[in-house]
């Protein structure tokens, strides 16, 4: 038998403008089919419109520190942080879930708030956890 398995790795890089409309395509997707068990409907459609507010997408692209993660061109993962110590954004693909993404994402964005001389990091998390 023949088992042959092939490793695509994932790059991670800074994020910039022409990665948003992937984003928020990956953010909407996660939470549709990652966080089903854990919020209603109604709960699920209210954050997923969190999408179509524009001005607070080009405000996070503009503003935050953006890093993204990828395979093979896809996006599979990304994490933002605000004035230096806020996780505002991280979201990985449904289909690239426990592999890491979201550890190494977390480590280099902490690797940045200390550059940038912060002791504490925050972020407002959704109850979904694995």
């Amino acid at each position: 038998m023949n088992n042959n398995t092939f490793y695509n790795p994932i790059i991670i890089r800074k994020g910039n403008m022409q990665d948003l409309p992937e984003m928020l395509l990956l953010f909407q997707d996660t939470i549709t089919t990652t966080c089903k068990e854990d919020y209603n409907t109604n709960q699920l459609e209210a954050w997923k419109s969190g999408a179509e507010n524009k001005e607070r997408w080009l405000k996070v692209m503009k503003e935050q520190y953006i890093l993204i993660a990828e395979s093979e061109n896809k996006i599979v993962g990304f994490c933002t942080l605000a004035q230096g110590n806020y996780i505002d954004l991280l979201f990985v693909h449904k289909d690239y879930q426990h592999q890491g993404i979201a550890s190494k994402l977390y480590e280099l964005i902490e690797k940045e708030a200390l550059d940038q001389n912060q002791k504490i990091l925050t972020a407002d998390v959704s109850k979904t956890f694995f």
